[in-house]
């Protein structure tokens, strides 16, 4: 299965186009619960994100470091495509922990938010990989 889509001129990469569909999807469903406790978690939502990126890039960065020590500017070229996805999810989740253990009012809205947007990705992540096509 083809990684991009194509619009025109415009190429735009599955899996991130993907990504922004879950985090649309968890602010949706993050805001529907918060309206019944009166609480607001789309600001948690962005900082998990956040979050996850930042360690994923760190963590990216410090396993090439000898890379990135010639070129101590290519650390912010997030064009390279520098990533380390389970470092990120670990970041974002630990960002989770945090704020579910200081504000039980948030628990539910953004539980349920996490669980919405982790299930659109784990499922749509599923469909990029499983092979196009009948067998035989």
């Amino acid at each position: 299965m083809m990684q991009t889509l194509q619009l025109g001129p415009l190429v735009l990469s599955v899996p991130l186009l993907l990504g922004a569909a879950a985090f649309a999807l968890a602010s949706f469903v993050g805001n529907r619960l918060g309206k019944a406790e009166a609480v607001q978690v789309e600001r948690h939502l962005f900082r998990m994100l956040v979050a996850g990126l930042l360690a994923a890039r760190a963590a990216f960065v410090l396993q090439f470091h000898e890379a990135y020590l010639k070129s101590p500017l290519g650390i912010l070229d997030i064009r390279d495509g520098g990533w380390h996805a389970a470092v990120g999810v670990g970041g974002a989740l630990a960002y989770a922990a945090v704020v579910l253990a200081r504000r039980a009012t948030l628990r539910k809205a953004l539980a349920g938010a996490m669980a919405a947007g982790a299930g659109a990705w784990i499922a749509g992540g599923g469909g990029l990989v499983l092979p196009v096509g009948s067998p035989g």
